[in-house]
């Protein structure tokens, strides 16, 4: 054997046998390999002179899809987070790159055993909400996210699993599973059911008296599809009084802590009289405490989605008073001849001086 023979020798087996063999381990893969030698054998017989013949031999070395691809380092981005499971929020833009999983083959990429293709396996790509380039491993927001999608319960972690495979004949693959935790924004607008409610309340009502399991009336409550909201609040932001005569003090309250009270069920909210009230009670008798229009924002979390509620409350009036007689004296005497005839006007009696009715005499109960 002559020229470059490693890593090849001749093995004289028998006398009328000789094998060409591999005297090392070949490697197509290697950055410097050799993928063919050239080899000139020589025979030479045993006769005096001898003679010999000269034959070239030409080997190749063939690839063999010997390496199995393998996912190196994960490649995070500060925003979602520097380790699994990364935390991609709801509000997230499409198209958005999440992280890199790169992924190498140590075989030659001349036949395909080296090429890869990465890809999501079928099946975790829930909602097909995610994307990943076939070569860099770049995973993407694909399309928009929905923290929300099973409320009120909250969407479990996602295990996404990548895919790489070479592009051999016979391929070999390797998989590495991402989670990832869709976070919940407050990104939901409260839905009320009902944006105007018309309730009533006889005057004289306290605190005390309306404390009860619904109060004035009851507002139906609002929904949010949020599923880890802040429980929604009811504030007055406005009020109005419908034919005020005098300016006077907020009458009806809702706001948060003090005058929202549970009602008799869980989805309805009560409305309540405010103990701020002059006296602590309402008074029909006073004209500019008779109607009341509310304006009330439903309010959820940061940032917030404000949704109006108007609501109206009537206080109604009853007959608190009796008549009063307002006269010099009791009995009061008065003087008719005899010589005057039927019909004659004893006296006048003046309503508002000498007959009076403290209730409002808007109403019958006061006339």
């Amino acid at each position: 054997v002559s020229a470059t023979p490693d890593p090849f020798a001749l093995d004289l087996a028998t006398s009328t046998k000789v094998i060409l063999k591999s005297s090392k381990s070949v490697d197509y893969d290697a950055a410097a390999a050799t993928r063919s030698y050239s080899l000139d054998l020589e025979v030479t017989d045993s006769g005096t002179p001898p003679l010999k013949r000269q034959l070239r031999v030409l080997i190749l070395i063939t690839a063999v899809n010997e390496n199995t691809p393998v996912f190196s380092a994960i490649t995070h981005l500060l925003a979602f987070g520097t380790s699994l499971p990364i935390r991609v929020p709801e509000t997230t833009n499409p198209g958005t790159v999440l992280l890199t999983a790169p992924c190498t083959d140590l075989d030659n990429d001349d036949n395909g055993d080296g090429k890869i293709l990465i890809s999501i396996k079928s099946g975790t790509n829930f909602n097909n909400w995610f994307s990943v380039h076939s070569t860099s491993g770049q995973l993407q927001l694909a399309r928009n996210a929905d923290a929300d999608i099973n409320s009120p319960n909250i969407l479990p972690n996602i295990d996404l699993i990548l895919v790489c495979t070479d592009l051999a004949t016979t391929p070999k693959s390797v998989e590495q599973t991402i989670t990832i935790t869709i976070g919940d924004e407050n990104d939901e607008v409260p839905v009320c059911p009902q944006h105007y409610f018309a309730f009533s309340i006889m005057e004289g009502a306290t605190w005390t008296t309306t404390n009860n399991a619904n109060g004035i009336g009851v507002i139906t409550a609002c929904t949010d599809r949020d599923v880890t909201v802040t429980p929604l609040l009811y504030v007055i932001v406005s009020e109005e009084k419908i034919n005020p005569t005098t300016s006077g003090p907020t009458a009806v309250d809702i706001t948060a802590a003090q005058h929202i009270v549970p009602a008799a069920s869980p989805n309805l909210r009560a409305l309540a009289v405010s103990t701020a009230i002059p006296g602590g009670a309402l008074d029909f008798d006073k004209v500019d405490q008779q109607q009341y229009r509310l304006s009330i924002e439903v309010r959820d979390g940061v940032p917030a989605h404000n949704v109006p509620v108007l609501v109206s409350v009537q206080v109604l009036s009853k007959n608190e008073f009796d008549p009063v007689w307002v006269l010099s004296s009791n009995p009061k005497q008065y003087s008719v001849s005899e010589a005057d005839p039927p019909g004659t006007v004893v006296h006048d009696f003046v309503l508002g001086t000498e007959i009076k009715d403290d209730d409002y005499s808007g109403d019958d109960y006061g006339k």
